[in-house]
């Protein structure tokens, strides 16, 4: 077993994955998310780790595996803050005054 996916990109591991890592998703995960959307790790209590999603959380536990000797999470990847802002959508907020029409 590989700690990699069929194309080479490294699954997040157990080591990198904390409190605030932005980790992005291989697949649709049961169809709680969508594929390759972001998500910001958060801490529900000690050891648990989960992703917001639609039926609530998403634990990562459920994705824990031990490959080649590597704890990692399977079907997620860490994502580095660039890669991140390179893929949330920018907004342009326009700001009228009541004169303007």
């Amino acid at each position: 077993m590989s700690t990699h996916d069929k194309f080479g990109r490294a699954w997040a591991t157990h080591a990198d994955t904390t409190e605030g890592t932005v980790v992005e998703t291989d697949s649709d995960m049961g169809g709680c998310l969508s594929k390759g959307v972001h998500r910001t790790v958060k801490l529900a209590g000690p050891g648990q780790l989960y992703i917001d999603c639609a039926a609530g959380r998403h634990y990562l536990d459920g994705q824990r595996d031990y490959r080649d000797g590597d704890d990692v999470y399977i079907g997620l990847y860490n994502v580095t803050k660039e890669q991140h802002e390179k893929t949330v959508p920018r907004t342009t907020l326009v700001v009228r005054n009541a004169s303007d029409g």
